[in-house]
């Protein structure tokens, strides 16, 4: 038992871990506001609508998105879906939990890995 988790402590040492982050043209960190689906610094309903209609297929929708589909992952849960609007649609109307972070500041993603990227920069 001992031998097998001092051969996994050297290995974590000795193997590289490849790790990624999202970084603009300059290789600097894309900041955003979560939930900020429009990119106008506020959320608000027009964001959750946005939401939906990207959802729905709707092109226009998804150029007032951009290249920045992690602003419209308000719960962070690696995908925009509808539960991404209602999440914002609570938070506006019945008093729920904001968006995660980064909100209500721009900032940097704290789960780059999650697979939805964001290239917009601010």
């Amino acid at each position: 038992m001992k031998t097998t988790t001092l051969i996994s402590i050297v290995l974590a040492l000795v193997v590289p871990v490849i790790v990624t982050a999202e970084v603009d043209d300059q290789g600097m960190f894309i900041s955003f506001i979560r939930g900020d689906v429009d990119h106008n610094d506020v959320v608000n309903i027009v964001d959750a609508i946005v939401i939906i209609r990207y959802i729905l297929g709707d092109e226009v929708a998804a150029d007032k998105i951009g290249d920045c589909l992690d602003s419209a992952d308000a719960d962070d849960d690696g995908g925009v879906n509808i539960p991404d609007a209602i999440y914002l649609l609570n938070y506006l109307f019945r008093n729920g939990p904001p968006p995660k972070w980064p909100f209500p500041d721009p900032g940097i993603d704290p789960l780059p890995f999650d697979g939805i990227l964001c290239g917009w920069a601010s």
